[in-house]
Formats: structure tokens, sequence, C-alpha cells
């Protein structure tokens, strides 16, 4: 049989072989000596027990005894033994061959397989956003190459016992067996030694049955034979993954910190050393510093423990960058496209391979690093790279203007819940935590957390809907809560719309209170919000968005409102292929789930879209419109002016966007409440360029409903008009039963300045119809809410309408009076006789068209008009008295047939008189009956006037009289109307006659 030059067992040819050069696996310094620990032996002489034994006498005992002496000699003793220690030998070596006899070649020690990496694509498919350690960036160092501060951090965090045990730790077998014995406890501390973890790695054996171990184990002992410590701390160092592609301490060196891994400080060491346990949650370019730099620290601690360095440099090194304040890890420049939202991604990848991996020994971010997955994720590169530059240029505005220090921006398709864009900082590569993904992170959502409060209390069984009115008076909720609006101010009674839209905050805190603090949260966390706490506890302040929420989760929650009330669980992976294609997970199979009614959805994004209820805070053209387009937004700010936000929705996309200040003790300015909205407001504009505008589909189970404002109810005849508004109601928010019409206004006249109920007779111009209204607080039985409210109404003319009449305006102080008349002298003469309670002011006579006032006593007129023989004449005279108080009373009076009164019955032009050669003008007139004295001429230069007289006739009997008028001076072309009238022999004016004209004068 040909002999092996090289056992199969055996890594490497024993150095203690003379003539044999002794193979290492890397370039190493000579083996160190390891000094034993002595001994300490001691004894006792031992007495002649022989000699006191022969003189004792023989009892039953010492019989005994000597029958034991007699079949234990101590030959029998030593065969025994040597037989039992014989068996255990030929056990271990029969193991030891049996289990030895298929380990692998140490010749392949320095080969390995390189690991296949996982690769994360865009939507498309088409561009690489990272690849997880898919190339293995490596540098073999010797030992005096490596820092011993690395070395130093590593054996205490690995393996305390590495420089005294023989490649395995007792121990450490003992704590891993009885990890698997009881189901569920997770020893601090593993059972592998350094050596067992640098077998592990080379040889990547992922098994984890008892028969793996024991070779593991024997493979170990050889390695420990054949090499120094020194040897194979240097190899496991060189083996090892740092994360970022950096496998072996020299490239975690020059990837994290540009320098070689013999000049890394004590706390850059410390780092390094926290890595391997598990590079992606400890990746210095993720989102978990800050648990990095914990581990860090807990590092130092044993080091200082275990008698590496003092609690002086340990104290000292934590303070020394790397640290959370000043992380000064090299920039990674290039290498990841949208780089908070490919950890993120990691982050879901990692929760998947726990689901589904079987292998519970080898750390999850290896398995995920070595799946070999094509993961094609959901992020859109075009309103990615928008995204990036609306933070950056947008944010750093923000830092100069709002003293911010940092923004974030996600934005999701409401109709599969994809995440499409995600920004975590102002600048990934800034050192001042641009590293910290502020998407994912736990912030304060102040008031954009209103719209689930709202939208939990429109909810079938819940008191509110849109049109409901809550009171926006200051209120003590008890323990001292009194909570203030933004602007400092109080609006009174306003409907939910107005409270929402304005982002009232007394009205939101009274929505949750009387809705109930139970259904607002599991509202919340069916719609994806899977911070808050089930069991609640936060109190009415949580209506004003006191619970930490993410960005990343918000904006997936406005996308229920956004997409009818449905539900996508968040959705930043779209599929994941294995090296041959096939498909690992498909998530775009996923369907949404109905967590909110439609009808509920639609309101609520009604109001947010609608910039009529918000301007009275925001104006009519802020950041949250998007000319042209429908879209909901809302802003929130917390209390300490912290956090701002602006989440906002379209049908097709929803963006959050959070500006704040992450530096401790240090907030933005009052003026922040903003600050958020010119980032949302730009990107999506930018996003939905060229995009049809799109609006929310209203259910058809909505019907439009009117209701009086302050009782949110039907109006009645006493609702004031001015004070009803329509809203759109579902069925079960429309008010029902024999309440439901308005039931707190009443209407009534009052004298305004008696402030007494009307009488019947007081004046309409002193009667207000004023409404009065009797309101009650929300929660009536409570002082607390019913006493603000109160004082509120009786300050705005609220309470009920006065109960005493007047007693100035009633019948008993209403003026007399009487008329009467006759004719006098050709002229009508009116007497009245006036008198009352009161004193009267005046009486006002009314004949043809004309109104004669007489103050004083005796009330009595002569009027001149034209009598005609026969005519009835009618006549009024009204009273009025101190208070204004008018009696009327009419009269009539016929002019007798023989009464002196001569009428014309026609008028003629005979001749049109011309001023330049002094012709005159001639007229006829017929007069139709006697008693005629003379004829009055007029002429007018207006058809509706009578003019002035400029002629005076005699005319004693009737018949046809022609007048001659004399030459005017006027100007040729001067047209004038003529008019003539009859005088009686007593002087009485006759009836007006025809007029005639115009007479031109040529």
């Amino acid at each position: 049989m040909r002999e092996r030059s090289t056992p199969r067992h055996s890594l490497l040819t024993p150095a203690s072989k003379k003539g044999q050069k002794k193979t290492s696996l890397l370039v190493v310094s000579p083996k160190a000596p390891i000094t034993a620990r002595e001994r300490v032996k001691s004894s006792l002489k031992p007495e002649n027990r022989r000699e006191r034994l022969q003189k004792a006498p023989m009892t039953k005992g010492r019989r005994f005894f000597a029958w034991l002496k007699r079949q234990f000699t101590w030959r029998r003793i030593l065969g025994g033994f040597l037989t039992f220690t014989a068996v255990i030998v030929l056990a271990a070596v029969g193991a030891f061959v049996y289990f030895g006899r298929d380990l692998p070649n140490p010749n392949t020690l320095q080969e390995r397989q390189i690991a296949q990496a996982t690769q994360i694509y865009d939507r498309k498919g088409e561009t690489n956003l990272y690849s997880l350690y898919g190339e293995e960036n490596r540098t073999i160092v010797p030992s005096d190459q490596i820092s011993d501060y690395v070395k130093q951090a590593t054996i205490s965090i690995e393996d305390k016992t590495f420089y005294i045990h023989q490649g395995y730790s007792l121990k450490g077998i003992t704590r891993s067996v009885v990890a698997r014995l009881i189901p569920g406890w997770r020893p601090k501390g593993g059972g592998s030694t350094i050596t067992q973890q640098y077998i592990k790695n080379v040889y990547d054996d992922r098994e984890t049955t008892a028969a793996r171990k024991l070779r593991e184990l024997i493979l170990a002992v050889e390695i420990e034979r054949i090499y120094s410590k020194e040897e194979i701390l240097a190899g496991y160092l060189n083996q090892i993954p740092y994360g970022n592609n950096a496998y072996g301490i020299e490239a975690g060196a020059r990837t994290y910190f540009n320098k070689s891994a013999k000049d890394l400080t004590l706390s850059e060491a410390a780092t390094l050393a926290a890595i391997p346990q598990a590079p992606s949650r400890y990746n210095p370019y993720g989102a978990n510093t800050a648990v990095l730099f914990g581990r860090k620290n807990y590092i130092l601690d044993q080091m200082a423990a275990d008698g590496f360095i003092t609690e002086e440099q340990a104290e000292a090194a934590k303070g020394e960058a790397p640290n959370a304040e000043n992380q000064s890890f090299q920039d990674q420049g290039a290498k990841i496209i949208a780089p908070h939202f490919v950890f993120f991604v990691r982050d879901q990848l990692l929760e998947i391979i726990k689901e589904q991996s079987t292998d519970t020994t080898t750390p999850l971010e290896k398995q995920l690093d070595e799946a070999g997955w094509k993961v094609i994720t959901s992020v859109d590169l075009d309103m990615q790279r928008r995204a990036e530059v609306v933070v950056r240029e947008e944010g750093e505005k923000a830092v100069r203007q709002y003293r911010a220090t940092n923004a974030a921006l996600t934005a999701v398709d409401p109709k599969s819940g994809e995440v499409l864009a995600m920004v975590g900082s102002i600048d990934y590569n800034d050192k001042n935590k641009g590293k910290n993904n502020y998407a994912t992170a736990k912030k304060q959502p102040g008031s954009s957390w209103k719209p689930f409060v709202f939208a939990a209390s429109f909810r079938p069984g819940s008191p509110l809907h849109p049109g409901s009115t809550l009171f926006d008076v200051e209120t003590d909720f008890g323990g001292g809560y009194k909570p203030n609006n933004y602007n400092g101010s109080f609006s009174g009674p306003v409907t939910v719309r107005q409270a929402l839209g304005r982002s009232l905050n007394i009205p939101a805190v009274k929505g949750q209170a009387l809705t109930g603090e139970k259904k607002v949260i599991d509202l919340i966390r069916e719609m994806g919000i899977s911070t808050v706490n089930p069991d609640g506890g936060y109190g009415l302040s949580m209506a004003l968005g006191t619970p930490d929420v993410r960005n990343v989760e918000m904006a997936n929650a406005f996308a229920v409102f956004a997409n009818g009330g449905n539900y996508h669980q968040l959705r930043p992976i779209l599929r994941i292929e294995r090296r041959d294609g096939s498909i690992v997970k498909d998530f775009t199979t996923n369907q949404p789930k109905q967590v909110l009614e439609p009808e509920v959805a639609w309101q609520v994004a009604n109001i947010m879209a609608d910039n009529d209820a918000r301007s009275a805070v925001f104006g009519t053209r802020s950041q949250l419109v998007l000319p042209g387009r429908t879209a909901a937004a809302k802003t929130g700010t917390t209390q300490n002016y912290r956090d701002g936000w602006t989440v906002g929705y379209t049908p097709s996309l929803v963006t959050a966007v959070w500006v704040g200040n992450d530096d401790d003790g240090k907030t933005m300015t009052s003026s922040a409440a903003t600050a958020a909205a010119p980032l949302w407001n730009r990107f999506m504009r930018e996003a939905l360029d060229g995009k049809p505008n799109e609006d929310f589909q209203r259910p058809g189970s909505l019907k439009e409903t009117t209701l009086d404002r302050l009782s949110g109810k039907f109006p009645t005849d006493q609702s004031p008009t001015d004070q009803r508004v329509t809203e759109w109601l579902a069925d079960w928010q429309i008010p029902q039963g024999d309440n439901r019409f308005d039931d707190i206004h009443i209407v009534a006249n009052v004298n305004r300045d008696t402030g007494k109920l009307a009488g019947p007779l007081t004046l309409p111009d002193l009667i207000e119809r004023r409404t009065y209204f009797k309101i009650r607080s929300e929660k009536p039985t409570d002082p607390n809410w019913e006493n603000p409210v109160q004082a509120w109404a009786a300050a705005n003319g609220g309470g009920n309408p006065p109960t005493d009449t007047e007693d100035l305006y009633i019948p008993g102080n209403q003026p007399t009076v009487s008329v009467s008349g006759r004719i006098v002298g050709g002229k009508l003469e009116l007497t009245a006789d006036a008198g009352g309670a009161r004193g009267i002011r005046n009486v006002v006579f009314s004949v043809a068209g004309t109104d004669i006032v007489v103050d004083t006593s005796p009330f009595t007129t002569l009027v001149t008009i034209p009598l005609t023989p026969g005519e009835t004449i009618s006549f009024r005279a009204t009273a009025t008295n101190d208070l204004s108080l008018q009696t009327s009373a009419d009269g009539s009076l016929t002019v007798p047939v023989d009464a002196p009164v001569a009428t014309i019955s026609s008028l003629v032009v005979l001749q049109e008189g011309n001023s330049l050669l002094g012709t005159p003008t001639r007229l006829q007139a017929v007069v139709t009956t006697g008693r005629t004295n003379s004829l009055r001429v007029f002429r007018s230069t207006s058809a509706s006037e009578a003019g002035l007289q400029v002629q005076t006739v005699t005319a004693t009997a009737a018949g046809s009289y022609v007048i001659e008028l004399p030459a005017t001076n006027d100007q040729s072309g001067q047209s004038y109307w003529f008019s003539v009238r009859a005088i009686t022999n007593d002087g009485a004016e006759g009836a007006l006659s025809v007029r005639v004209g115009p007479v031109q004068i040529k």
C-alpha cells in the first residue's frame, strides 16, 4: 500500500519533526512560549501502620478488612485501572479514527469558495443598487502587521481563554449542550472558540449535528497542535467579514478608516472588533450606529476587566472617534445607490431569512450575504433622484431658516404600498449623522396625527362626522392638562371640517375623548403604524401626536386615506429570486385589506384637500396647495418645535416629509410648523409633472346633507340661514329619530332700545330679529367641559330670549286723529283733530300726491289744487306722537257742480314767432265753461314743467281766445312748451290745459 506523505486528518506536518520545514497558513511571527502554572504538592510522612495493626487484638471488623486486603491487592487494583484506561483510550482512538477519517485535507485550509452576493436592484430589475458582500475585499497580513489592540479586543469579546485552551472550551461546549436541551434559552456567549470559528469560516460548514461538532473539535485540537496561537489568531482575523465587502482585518481597516490594521487606535480597534458578530446589524454605514457604538464601549470595558488596558484607557477610548458624536468613518462615495433605502431593504431581507432559515448557528447576516439572491425592489430611481435633490436643497434651506439639523422623505404608491423613494437624511455621506435613516427613526408626529383621530370618530358607532360641532374653548381636561392652539387663540364652536382644516388642538382632544383611546389606537395599528403600544396609556395628549412613529409608516398609513380605506402592507421589495431564477417570494401577490370604511376615507381626504377649511390659518396660497391638482395634506409640529411634518397625497402618490432638529437640547424656531411643507410641495409637483389630475372618488353611499352648524342637526325655521353647512354624510352619520332637528335656536323680535320683546305697535326700525341659542357642551355632565361652553355662550348672545314685552308701544299710547275738508276761495281746506295719551308731534296731510306737514295745533291747512266740479277728492291725515306712534284717518270731498271753475278744452299754435324779425308767437285757447275772469299763459323749456307765467289775457266767457305773445330776445332755434290756465272771478285757478310744443323760435 502506498503511504500518504500527509495524513488526511492532519492540517500540517508537525513542527517537531526534524528535517521538515513547518508549513504556515499565513506569514506569521515565531511562536511565543507559553509558561504553565506551577502546581504545589504537599505530602505527609507515612507511619508504620503495619506494626500497629499487628499489636492490635483481632476483631470482627479487622477480619473483614483483612479479607478485603487479600481480595484487593495493589496488583489487582492497578490491573483494573489500566484495563479501564485502555478501554477509554481505545474508545477515544476509535472515535478519532471514525470521525477523523473524512476530515478535510489541511492543504485546503488556504482554499475557500467565494460566496455569491445578494444583489439589490431597482423596480425595473436593471440597476444594481448594492451588493451585499458580493466581492470579498481581502488583504492577508502577518500577525506583526495587526494592531495588538485588535487582537486583545477580539479575544475579550470572542474567546477570553484563547491563550490557555487547547482548541476547545469545556465550559463553552457545556453551555451549548444545555442551550439545546432548554428550548428558548439563549446563553450569554457561544460554545465555539476562536480556533473552532476559524475552522468553520474556512470550510463554511453549516451542519449543526453532533458529529459535525465532534469533527470540528478534533480538527481544532489538531490545528492547536500544529500552529501557534498567534498563527491561529492571525488566520482568524484575516478570514472573518467586517461588512461592506471587507473581509479580513486589513480590508476592514482600509474600508472604514483608510489606514493599515497595524495603525488602528484603541477606539478604532474596539469598533472593528464589534462588527464580525453581525456585520449588517453593526454596519458603520447603516442605521444602527448607536448599537455599534454601544457594543464598542462594552468591548472596551471587557478589555479593561481582562487586564489588557486600564479603566482610564477604556474611558478615554469611549470618547474618541469613532463614536456617536463623531463617527469619522471614511465616506462610501458612490458605492450605494439610494443608500438609506438599500439598508431598509436589507432589514426586511433579514426578517425573511429569519422566517425561512433552518440554520440556527450561522448568523442571519452571513446567511443573507451568501444567499445569492436577486432582490427586485420597489424604488423608482427617477423619483428617488428627485427626492434626494429636493431633500438636499430644500433641507439645507430649512437648516438655515428654521434651525433644523436634518430632513427625511418617503414616497409610497397608495394603490400597492410600494416604496417609490426614500431619503433618510440631507446627505448620507455627512459624518454628522448622515448615515442615520430618519425615514425609519421614531419621531413624534404632532398634528399630522389628527386625521387618524377624526377618522376613528367618523366610523359607525362613533359620535362625530365632518359637520359635527365641537367647542374650541379653553378647557381643563383634568390633572392640569389644558392644551392651547398653535396661535394661542380659541375659535368657539367649529365644525370638525374647520377643526381639522385649521389644525385646532382642543377639538382634536375632545374628538379622542368622545371616541375613546382604544378605538383610535386599534385603527392606527390596522393602518400600519407598528410603533404604537396596543395597550395605549398615552392619555388625551395622544390626540396631538405624542406617540413615536416612523416616517415610512406614516406615509403608508396616509395611503389608506388615499386608497379608499384599503391597507397594503408596506412593500419595499417586489420579489426575490434565487441563483437559478426560481422565486423565493413574490410580494406583488399580496392583497389589500379593508381597514377603514370608504366613506370615512373619502371624508378625511375631502377635508384635508379643502383649501377653504385651512385658509384661516395657512392662507389661500400655502405650500399645501398643488396648483391644478386635487391633493390632501396635513402638517404637524411637536410642542417643543423639534419635529416638523407634512404628510400629503393624491390618489396615486403619498409623500411624508420630516424636518427636525436632532441635536440634544436644541429646537427649531416657532415658525417651523410649515418647515417640511416646501419639501413636500416641490417633490409632489416634480414627481407628478406631466401626469393628469386625479380626484378622490366619492362613494355613492354618501348623501349630501344640510345641517345647522351649531346643533349639528337638521335646520328648522328658527335656524339661521347663514349658519347652515352642507356635508356628505354616510347613513350612520345622518341625524335620526325625534332628536334629529335643531333644538337650540329660538328667534324673537326685540326692541333694540329697551331690550324687551317688541310689542304689536313697536316701530319697525326699532325691531331687531334676534336668534337666541341654548347650548350644551359635548359632555354636559362634566363641569370642566360645560362651564367654558356656557361662558362662551353668555358672551356671544347665548341663552333664552327676554320674557318681558315692552310697555310703551302699546295701543293705549297710540294717537287718535280725524280729518275733514271744504272748499274755501277756490282752495281745499283740510282740518285734523289729533290727540291721545301722548303728545302729538305733527300731522301730515296727504292729498293729490302731496304731503303737507303741520307741526302745531290747530292742525289745518289750505291746499291749492285744480278743482273740477263734480270731482271727488280723497285725502288723509296721519298723526304722530312723541313715541313716533302713528294713526291715520282718511276723508273725501266732492267739488260742487256750480263751483266757479273754468277749464281749457284745447290749445293750438297759430303762428311761431321769429326773434330776428320781431314776429310774436300766436296761440288759440278754447274755454268750455263760464265764470272765467282771465287766462294765464305759461312758457317752459321743459316738457314736464309749467314754467314761467309770460302773459295774462282777459276772458269773461266761454269761447275761443287768440293769445299773442311778444317776441323774445332769444337766439333763433330755441324751443318752448306753452300751457294756459283759466282763472275764475274769485281767483281760483282752473285745471291745466293741454300743453303744446315744442314751438321753435326761428
